[in-house]
């Protein structure tokens, strides 16, 4: 699990984030499945739909988030294909990958700052 303050940069967390922080998170698939208890997501992470179940794009609104799944036409080298289960809460953005595109994908902002 990695785990970023959203603000004017990205900044890569060490620790538990403070609660009103503005959190990005980015799970693999077999870590969401094991439930993993995250500060700010404890009523809602359940519904965050994994990178493997992916076929197609869609969002689902919930009491207090919105989550759903990202379906790209790119593929990985291994010519898996890159998909990604989400969750949008208050403070808290959730991204579930099974490939590790989304990390990249995260560094690569977090580099450039193109983000912004």
């Amino acid at each position: 699990m990695y785990q970023y303050r959203i603000g004017p940069t990205l900044v890569p967390l060490e620790g538990p984030p403070a609660p009103e922080e503005c959190i990005l998170v980015l799970l693999p698939s077999e870590e969401l499945a094991r439930n993993p208890i995250l500060p700010g997501l404890e009523q809602t992470l359940i519904h965050t739909p994994p990178a493997r179940d992916a076929r197609v794009c869609k969002a689902e609104v919930r009491r207090h988030c919105l989550c759903g799944t990202i379906v790209t036409p790119r593929h990985t080298r291994d010519q898996a294909p890159i998909a990604f289960g989400y969750l949008l809460a208050p403070s808290r953005v959730v991204l579930c990958d099974g490939t590790g595109a989304a990390l990249s994908m995260v560094q690569r902002l977090q580099k450039e700052k193109v983000w912004k």
